[in-house]
Formats: C-alpha cells, sequence, structure tokens
C-alpha cells in the first residue's frame, strides 16, 4: 500500500555522511553545511516523506541504474538548512568521453524526475544554494536537475536555464468507475474492441516474461528510425531483481501469448508508466487502451492518487493517446547548466552535442 514502504535490503550501501562547514555564502545563509553523501536510510526517509517525491528519486531507483551502467556512479548530496531541515539532491554522476574525464550530473538519470527531497518546500534561496552547490569545474559538461509535476520550481537560479517540459497525468480521486466513463469515445471503442478479442491484463510473474518482454521491445526498436533511447536486458533484470514492491511489469496476453507490456513504478500516491513496448501485429486489437485502463483500475483500488503517463518526447501521436485518457498537461521544471564553456559554444552552434565527445 502506498506510505507504507521498507528500505530494499538489496540496495547498495549508502556512503557515511561526511560533515564539510562552509563559510557563509556571499549571497544568503540558507545552507549552514553541505553533509556529503547521505546514508541509505537517510535517503530512503526523506523520499517517503516529501510529498512530491517520486519512485525515480528513491536509492532504489539509483541502487537499479549503477548496477545496470558502469559508467554511472552516485553523486547524491545532503544538506542542512539555516532552520535545521535536512534536504538531499539525489544525482548520477556520467562518465562521458576521454576515458570518462568529462562528465555530466544528473538528477536524475537517465532524464527522469529529480531535485531535492524535503519535508517541506524550499525558498528560491535555498534552491539556488542547494542547485548552485552541485560540482560543476570544467571537465563538467552539465547539470541537468528535472522537478516534478507536483512542485514548480519556479525561475531557474543563476547559471542555468530552462527549457519547456511537461507530463500527461490522471488525476485518480473520481475513481475508476468514473474515469473509464469519461473516457474518449475513442478509447471507449478501442476498450470494447480489446475484450471483444479476448485480451487480457497481468503483471509479470518471474525473469523469464521480463526476457520476453523485452524480445518486444527489442522488435518495437527496429521499427523505430531513430529511437531516443536504447536500454540493455541487464537494466531490466536489474529492475526485476531490485524494484520489489514499487515495480510491476504489466502484460497484455492473447490466449496466454504476451503481446504488450508497460512497466509502472510506484511511490507514495503517485504511479508512473516509464516503458512501453508491443507487437505491431496486433495494434488492431488495442493491447495498449485495455493496458492502460487495467493499470488505472489497479492505481484507484490501491489507493494511488495520480497515474503519470510521462512526458512524450515531442511524438505528437503519443500525446494525444495519453490526453484521451482524461490526462491532463502538468508542467515540469527542467533545469540545465553547462559550465564549459567550449561544450557550449559547440552546441549551440552545431546543435549536434554527441560529436563532442571524443572517445
Amino acid at each position: 500500500m502506498p506510505g507504507t514502504l521498507e528500505v530494499p535490503g538489496t540496495c547498495p550501501v549508502g556512503l557515511p555522511i561526511a560533515v564539510a562547514v562552509l563559510p557563509p555564502s556571499r549571497h544568503n545563509q540558507a545552507i549552514v553545511k553541505i553533509l556529503g553523501a547521505p546514508s541509505l536510510v537517510e535517503w530512503e526517509e526523506s523520499a517517503r516523506v516529501c510529498e512530491w517525491a517520486t519512485f525515480f528519486h528513491t536509492p532504489t531507483w539509483s541502487g537499479i541504474l549503477l548496477d545496470t551502467f558502469p559508467y554511472l556512479r552516485d553523486a547524491t548530496l545532503a544538506f542542512e538548512m539555516a532552520d535545521g531541515a535536512r534536504v538531499v539532491l539525489p544525482l548520477s554522476l556520467r562518465r562521458r568521453g576521454m576515458g570518462g574525464f568529462l562528465q555530466e550530473r544528473l538528477s536524475t538519470f537517465p532524464g527522469t524526475y529529480g531535485g531535492p527531497l524535503a519535508s517541506r518546500r524550499l525558498t528560491p534561496e535555498e534552491l539556488s544554494e542547494v542547485c548552485g552547490s552541485v560540482p560543476a569545474g570544467l571537465r563538467c559538461l552539465r547539470v541537468r536537475i528535472l522537478g516534478t509535476p507536483f512542485w514548480d520550481l519556479g525561475p531557474a537560479p543563476k547559471g542555468f536555464r530552462t527549457e519547456p517540459l511537461s507530463t500527461r497525468m490522471l488525476d485518480l480521486s473520481p475513481g475508476f468507475g468514473t474515469l473509464v466513463r469519461g473516457l474518449s469515445t475513442t478509447h471507449r471503442r478501442g476498450l470494447a474492441k480489446a475484450e471483444g478479442h479476448g485480451l487480457t491484463v497481468r503483471a509479470a510473474k518471474d525473469l523469464e516474461e521480463y526476457q520476453e518482454y523485452f524480445r518486444i521491445y527489442e522488435d518495437t526498436l527496429e521499427r523505430w528510425q531513430h529511437p531516443t533511447s536504447r536500454y540493455p536486458m541487464d537494466l531490466f533484470r536489474n529492475i526485476h531483481r531490485l524494484g520489489g514492491e514499487y515495480v510491476r511489469l504489466w502484460l497484455v496476453l492473447k490466449t496466454g501469448e504476451i503481446i504488450a507490456g508497460a512497466l509502472v513504478f510506484y511511490w507514495n500516491r503517485h504511479a508512473v508508466y516509464w516503458h512501453g513496448a508491443s507487437r505491431s501485429e496486433f495494434f488492431s486489437m488495442r493491447p495498449n487502451i485495455i493496458l492502460h485502463s487495467e493499470i488505472i483500475r489497479f492505481c484507484c483500488e490501491q489507493g494511488y492518487r495520480y497515474y503519470d503517463f510521462n512526458p512524450s518526447g515531442g511524438h505528437v501521436g503519443v500525446d494525444r493517446f495519453k490526453a484521451l485518457f482524461g490526462a491532463g498537461e502538468w508542467p515540469v521544471s527542467h533545469w540545465i547548466r553547462e559550465p564549459n564553456p567550449v561544450f557550449r559554444l559547440y552546441r549551440k552552434t552545431t546543435g549536434n552535442e554527441t560529436k563532442f565527445y571524443p572517445r
């Protein structure tokens, strides 16, 4: 149930807190201390009590990523404010070119929700101090901080720029019956069609079904001319191994055969659809409509307040599909800092940053 969460024993061990007392800022004295890396327990508790936290803020997600991608390091920081409030900023350090000499710091990788965790909302001055404390020398190509749909972080602090971003999210408070009746005509017809074809939805039972889903994902990538991401099987294996009760892989079946699926992460009141794949020969049966309908049903039954379809990456058709479920558009803060002037100039003049990374 939401809100009754325990620390999974398989998460990576947190680093001990190393206190470093800094001189007062010339701008304000919002932060008294930078505490270095938080313990696993403090990080988990911060995510538990924070009203805008998502699964992507948790040490569980960080552990999954660190076990999957060898070029990642945990760089999460803890802070103590002047009034004693504790803040945790989940961060991943991604090593890029020149043998890992070039770096990015991301809250969080790979472009998922992030930003500070706290028991109260921070002031603009505190936010500026926290985000400005992320190490960003010439080796650092970029610091990227995404917020969540639950907290507009406001104008970017000095040194950062803002990029527009939004997600589609469904408020589940009306209940499943009301939400289904409110579906668009297109989706109601699609749901009836899926049910007429005998499609069923359930959660994956074991790693073998994750592997079958991954094969469908690989087929999906072959259909896309220019996929924006490509994840290895190790990521899905680690999600299955470490995710515990916070993760469900939902599957659509036709006479026992898996034809589509979606990975959904759960934390506090928030459920978020993170990854999906389906077999093209079954598109006419509308598997994705019954898939998300059943996920929404589960979320309503379990007491979750929001079902987040996640940003659509600029794909108009994908965004429309989500909107037809009744999901509203929610803005998400997106701050970027590029400390390296050579990289900043290269990106602006060429528009192709990937060629900047020497091997």
